[in-house]
């Protein structure tokens, strides 16, 4: 029998719902080639709460693996085919995202337990099991899984504190310095379009000293929202040049099609006011415009800097004319 019954009786050790409350949703996937306890343990974790697909061989397991990114598997060792241990080698040989094994088998001598581990399973289990056990070391195995979650969320956080500007989101100059360059040779290797926006905000410096600093924050904060709220999600992106100052960037967009952009962005701004808290400010916005043609580059790890400097010089064409528009 797959399961001891030495201890059916007894209450678990562990309350199912703390396991629920723990698993934060996971799915399993378990594979064995042992019809009947392939269907036994699958009955006993989902009686915990938790969601199981199941795979009678290495075939039906690989095929799984590539529907879905199952974050924890249950495996069998000996299996015909590719047996337990080759799967899970091979999990490791080629996964992106961390998973955690178990694997499961009637094995138990210490060699067998090394060659498992070093093998590449995380957790080790012999038949027959006490139900219990199987709970413990699941519950074990997604403690494992949601700190390892909590971890790659604070990664993604400090990282992307790292690339944006505190106060209004938008990358700063260190991300611009990285990534318009590789926007760049992009464009070399597909012969695309690249096109940019410089951006200021007019009279800037009389707004701070007329309602104070933080108003003057406020208004950054929400232009930075009317920018990214216009432009295509996943594809431009807005970084804070200096002081009131941004720059667009705008793969795969010519430069009529970045006009266009500045020309709706440059009305946007102007057309409706700028909340704070009793004031209702009018602001407008100046707007310079470059596209790139890397023709004109003999050093094309130059380019990027020439498409800045384009961009730079034709929106103080604007604000030179009058301001409360765009230029390029």
């Amino acid at each position: 029998m797959p399961f001891s019954n030495s201890l059916d009786r007894a209450p678990s050790v562990l309350d199912s719902r703390m396991l629920e409350n723990r698993i934060e949703k996971h799915k399993i996937l378990l594979i064995d080639d042992d019809l009947t306890h392939l269907e036994l343990t699958k009955l006993l974790l989902e009686s915990t709460g938790l969601v199981v697909d199941t795979a009678s061989n290495d075939s039906e397991a690989f095929q799984h693996l590539e529907a879905y990114d199952y974050r924890m598997i249950l495996c069998d060792w000996v299996m015909p085919g590719q047996d337990g241990l080759s799967i899970v080698k091979k999990l490791r040989e080629s996964e992106v995202n961390t998973r955690y094994v178990i694997m499961i088998t009637s094995k138990s001598s210490p060699d067998d337990l090394i060659q498992c581990l070093s093998g590449g399973a995380d957790d080790y289990i012999t038949k027959p099991f006490r139900k219990d056990e199987l709970r413990a070391r699941v519950l074990s195995g997604m403690r494992i899984l949601d700190k390892h979650v909590q971890l790659e969320k604070m990664k993604s956080y400090y990282f992307d504190q790292a690339q944006k500007d505190t106060l209004t989101g938008a990358y700063n100059r260190a991300y611009l310095k990285d990534r318009l360059p590789n926007e760049v040779k992009r464009v070399e290797r597909t012969n695309g379009n690249l096109s940019v926006i410089m951006t200021d905000i007019d009279h800037f410096k009389s707004l701070n000293d007329t309602h104070g600093h933080p108003c003057g924050d406020a208004v950054l904060v929400n232009f930075v929202e009317r920018l990214n709220q216009n432009l295509r999600n996943g594809i431009d992106w807005v970084c804070r040049y200096g002081g009131e100052e941004f720059l667009i960037v705008l793969p795969d967009t010519s430069i009529e099609q970045a006009r266009t952009v500045a020309d709706k962005l440059c009305n946007l701004i102007a057309d409706k006011p700028f909340e704070f808290e009793e004031h209702s400010l009018s602001v407008t916005a100046s707007f310079g415009v470059s596209s790139l043609a890397l023709s004109k580059y003999s050093d094309k790890s130059s380019a990027h800097v020439g498409l800045i400097n384009s961009a730079d010089k034709n929106l103080y064409f604007s604000k030179n004319n009058g301001r409360n528009q765009w230029h390029g």
